[in-house]
This record gives structure tokens, sequence and C-alpha cells, in this order.
């Protein structure tokens, strides 16, 4: 009975201490450039969390046209736990924009109206090149919507970078304060810091992107911001006067370099990759519709060092999150690390492992570390002193004692007194801990159980597996647990319940166990 106690108040604690304050994923927002598709979206392999469709235009009078939006889309985005926030803009039409404040109160009226009618999580306003005397109307516009939707939805809001602090132009059309009190965040636009037309350099150096958000700090909690990130590169022709500052999409840029490219060089006082090429009299090639023809190019575009470089600001700031101009423009391998260095993981050994979303998570709520500053070692069996550590900081035990001849002065020794304490732990006999055993698949189920309060479970859960036989008689209700609230799926119709589970397995299982909750 005392053990039981024990076990349930271990429970009632994990509840606390983990349903109470969550730390919730950054933001993950990607803008779709047209009506999306979920094959897009899925191609990024879990890193994303908010998609944000090009489905609304605005009209001459500054009222509302729908141009693709799509309610299937709509239903299978919520499937997958992503939210939708398709984006209004006047594509940098003025007197566009004008209509559209000139009409707020109607727009509004149109806008909240389609959220509830597709179900949508909110609007994504886009307004720019207006000025500084259509601040006010802008944060009114962004007032009325957010009085007309429905409780729950959200509002993101656009604006430009100004690390110079611009009081005038259309910099100065962006009441940052104003429009946070209104939206739920501002997608800070960090990119375009050279432009088509002007001097080649990068879209946005990493200095460009910290004063800019130094300055959005000012005004702005940084739990409203986030961070901008650009998918796409500008190109600069040594002899093509037309295509000096051309914008060029980085998957296409990859294919470029691999047919025509002579260099890549990485600009570590910009954190920027500055490619070149040369195209050839016989090729047909083209950038945004511009013909590049025969001679030498140079790009400057993030590679994936410098937007690394980029999204560590995130962590550095403890911003909201981040989201990219657009979905389609990035190279596939963008989403191996991208998720990993928005919550602060560093984990050259983590990218493209399979597990990379779920760490990421679990290093952003602090209870979990690499075995170095760039390491994780995703395929280590997880030891005992491992394994009491993640319990610890995932439940975030009382403290402890525990009279284990072989933990005094270990770097785990208090997180192996807590879950002992709490009885997610016991020793190996004679005193000892164990502090280097492996842990087994059935081993941590039962320590999981037990925080659980040890709940009554269907052991026939485990004649669904052909190893299910081999589960160990104490820890069948614990497995058979796991497998019930899907904690644990088996692989290749197993179980494995007596092979070591490795840490990249054992961060997987523990956060399952907190959704469960």
């Amino acid at each position: 009975m005392h053990h039981m106690y024990i076990f349930r108040a271990a429970a009632a604690l994990l509840c606390a201490a983990v349903l109470a304050a969550p730390a919730q994923a950054r933001v993950s927002l990607s803008y779709i450039n047209g009506p999306g598709s979920a094959a897009a979206v899925s191609s990024t392999q879990g890193a994303l969390n908010q998609v944000s469709p090009a489905w609304l235009e605005l009209n001459p009078d500054g009222s509302l046209r729908l141009t693709g939006a799509s309610r299937s889309f709509v239903e299978e985005m919520h499937r997958q736990d992503m939210a939708v926030l398709p984006f209004l803009s006047n594509h940098w039409d003025r007197a566009l924009g004008q209509a559209a404040l000139d009409n707020r109160e109607g727009l509004t009226d149109q806008l909240a109206q389609l959220v509830r009618d597709y179900d949508l999580d909110g609007i994504s306003l886009d307004m720019e090149n207006m000025t500084k005397e259509h601040a006010d109307e802008y944060t009114d516009m962004v007032r009325l919507l957010r009085q007309k939707l429905p409780k729950g939805k959200q509002i993101a809001v656009a604006v430009a970078a100004n690390p110079r602090n611009f009081i005038t132009g259309w910099h100065a059309s962006y009441d940052y304060a104003g429009l946070a009190e209104w939206a739920d965040y501002l997608m800070l636009m960090t990119y375009d810091e050279h432009y088509r037309g002007g001097e080649a350099g990068p879209v946005a150096s990493v200095d460009f992107v910290e004063q800019s958000i130094r300055y959005a700090l000012e005004q702005v909690p940084a739990e409203q911001l986030v961070l901008g990130v650009a998918f796409y590169g500008r190109i600069w022709g040594t002899d093509n006067v037309d295509v000096q500052g051309v914008g060029i999409r980085e998957v296409q840029l990859s294919q470029l370099m691999e047919q025509y490219g002579t260099g890549t060089a990485y600009d570590e006082t910009a954190a920027a990759t500055v490619s070149t090429l040369v195209i050839p009299e016989t090729a047909s090639v083209s950038v945004a519709g511009v013909p590049l023809t025969a001679g030498e190019y140079t790009v400057w575009h993030s590679g994936e060092q410098g937007r690394k470089e980029i999204l560590k600001l995130v962590e550095e700031y403890d911003l909201l999150g981040a989201g990219s101009w657009s979905l389609g423009q990035e190279t596939a391998d963008t989403w191996n690390y991208y998720n990993l260095w928005l919550h602060g993981a560093y984990f050259d050994d983590l990218v493209g492992h399979w597990s990379r979303n779920e760490v990421a998570q679990a290093v952003h709520e602090g209870w979990v570390r690499g075995v170095d500053e760039s390491r994780f070692a995703p395929e280590s069996i997880l030891t005992r002193a491992q394994t009491a550590a993640l319990l610890n900081r995932l439940l975030d035990l009382p403290a402890g004692t525990a009279s284990f001849t072989d933990t005094d002065g270990h770097w785990a020794e208090s997180d192996i007194a807590a879950a002992a304490a709490a009885g997610l732990v016991e020793g190996r006999g004679e005193g000892i801990f164990a502090l280097d055993a492996p842990v087994t698949r059935q081993e941590l189920a039962l320590m999981l159980y037990r925080a659980a309060g040890s709940p009554k479970t269907d052991s026939d859960a485990l004649r669904d597996y052909r190893d299910g036989e081999s589960v160990s008689d104490w820890a069948k209700s614990a497995m058979a647990w796991a497998v019930e609230q899907g904690i644990l799926t088996g692989s290749g119709g197993k179980l494995l319940p007596r092979t070591g589970t490795t840490r990249a397995q054992a961060v997987t299982l523990l956060a399952r166990y907190a959704e469960t909750l």
C-alpha cells in the first residue's frame, strides 16, 4: 500500500508539472505562395506547425476575394495538428492597401466570416509599401479583426524589419506596439537587406537580422515575435544588367550549381553563402522569368550554415518562433536540421535522424540534454543513471534521499535519489544502483507505468506482437499499458522488450507518455 501511494503521488505530480504549464513548441510557420497542397506540407517531415497559404486577394474597392480556399486542405492540416492561417496581402500596391484600410470595417467582417466558414485557425495580414500616415488605420484594422474573430483564433501580422530605426517611409507604417496589442504575434520580415536593382550582398546578414530583432524587442515582448527566414537568394550577373539582384529559389540554385557551379564560399561576417556559376552560350536558363545570358553570376543566399546561425537567434532571444518565405523554395535537406536549430538543439548527429523533432521539443522543454554541445548520441543505449535524470527533469520530482553505495558524488546522484524516493526506480541489490547498466524497453515501460499510478490494464494487448510472450512477468502489465496508451508501438511486429533502449527511443517514449496526460 505504501508503494502504491508513492506511485500515485508521483503520477499526480507529473500531471501538475507537465500539464499545468507545458513548454509549447515554438511557432514554425511557412507561407505558401499559392493554394498549397498536403504533399508539400508533408515534405517538411513534421517541422512545421502552421501554414499560411495565399488564398486571399483584395478587390480594387478593398473587399475580399477568394482565390483557392479549400476545406479539404484545412481538414487534412488539422489531422496533422497543423494550424492554417491564410494570408492577405496588397502585393506592394499602395492604392490597394489604402482601399483595404478605407474598407476595414467591411473587410474584417468578411475575414471573420471566412474563418467561421472554413474552420480556419486565424488570419495572417501582410500589408506592405504603406506610409507612416497609414499606421493608425492599420492598427485599427487589426483591432476590428480581433473583436470579430471567434475566441481562440489567431492573428499574425507581417512587419518590416527596421534595423536602422527608420521613422519615415514604409517601415514607419507599422506601429509594432499597437499591432501587438491586438495580434497574437508579429512576423518580422528580416530579409532583403540587399534587393533587386541594388548592389550585391546577402539577403539577410546575421547582423541585419539581430539588429532587427533588438529594435522590435524594444516595443514587443519576445513571446509575440516570430523571426522571418528567407528560402531564397539573389543573383547578380557580371555582364547581364537585367539580372541585378533577381530573387532565386534555393532549390533552383541547387540545380544550377550542379550543372554550372564554379565555386561556393561562406562569408563568416555575414553568415551567408556566396555561390558562383558560369552559364555557357548553349544553355537556356531563366530565373523568375528573366533569362540568364552567357556569363558569370554571383548568388548570395543563406545556405545551411548561414540559416543555422540565423535560427540560433530564436533561441538566444527566446522568440516565439520562425516563419519562412516560402514553402517549396527551399532544398529538401533544409528539414533535416531546421526544427533542431529552431528549438536550440544544435546536435550534428541528429541532422536527418528520425527522432530529431521529438528531441528538439524535449530540449526546448528542458528535460533532455546532449552528451556535449554538438552531439546527442541518439543510438547510444540509455543507462540507468541517464534514465533517472530524464524522469526527474520531466516530472520535476521532489528531492529525495537514497543510500546507494555507487552514487555518491555522481553527476546524477540527486536525480537518482528523487526517482528512487518516488518509487520509480530501484537498486540492483546489496546497496548498488548500477549507474551504467543499460535500461531495456520493458524496464523503461515499468518506470513510466509506476509514475502513472500502476493503472489496471488488459494484458491481452501483448498478443498482437510476435514476441509478446517474451515479456517478463514483472513487466507484463506495464508493457500492456504502454501498448494500450500508444507509448510503445513496436517494430516489425515485435516489442523487443529485453532490448536496450536507445537515447532517441527513450525521448520518444517519454514524450508520448507526457502527451497521454
